[in-house]
């Protein structure tokens, strides 16, 4: 599923990051196949899941992010059981494997503060590999580029996007797709 998924989203590399739900029929009617899932509740993951998996797209939910979710193996294995999610978004590398066990994609999130965490998001993919990588800020090409060349899995940029040269940039450093949570993005049709 991670090779189809990887395919979809560079045809149309942008991912609606909907951090309310209220913003989901937006994220819904824009002609991008992927969703992803920020600040969620436990009451009520499951129905925006299946809303969104309704709508035909792929539907991640940020699993770090599920306010009343403990952070554990056991949550995991309910949120892949309840929501049925086409996979998770997490910092937790310790995660991944049983995730992927669980049948979900996963993604996990990097913040590029640094030199030192550029190395050690390195060695974690190395050591437990992620289906994708998202790398945040999206406003750090150089970053990108550098993760993109040293990394064995697709790169996602996510964070502070606002504008059409940001997403580019990104694209052109090396990521297949920008998660962005700014609505005015989720209508471009950009192609790979």
């Amino acid at each position: 599923m991670s090779h189809d998924l990887a395919a979809r989203v560079r045809s149309a590399p942008i991912i609606p990051a909907v951090r309310d739900p209220r913003d989901l029929p937006a994220a819904l009617a824009s002609p991008q196949p992927v969703v992803f899932l920020l600040a969620t509740e436990i009451n009520n993951v499951v129905e925006l899941v299946r809303v969104v998996r309704g709508a035909g797209k792929d539907v991640f939910v940020h699993f770090d992010l599920v306010s009343g979710l403990g952070k554990d193996q056991p949550a995991l294995g309910w949120l892949a059981g309840a929501a049925r999610p086409s996979g998770v978004i997490t910092t937790r590398s310790a995660l991944l494997g049983q995730a992927r066990s669980l049948g979900l994609v996963t993604i996990q999130r990097t913040f590029m503060v640094d030199s030192q965490s550029m190395q050690t998001t390195i060695e974690q993919t190395r050591k437990m590999p992620p289906d994708f990588l998202e790398a945040m800020p999206a406003i750090a090409p150089e970053g990108i580029r550098h993760l993109s060349g040293q990394v064995g899995c697709p790169v996602i940029a996510g964070g502070l996007v606002r504008s059409v040269p940001q997403v580019k940039a990104a694209l052109a450093s090396g990521a297949i797709a920008v998660s962005t949570s700014c609505e005015k993005l989720w209508t471009h049709e950009f192609r790979a």
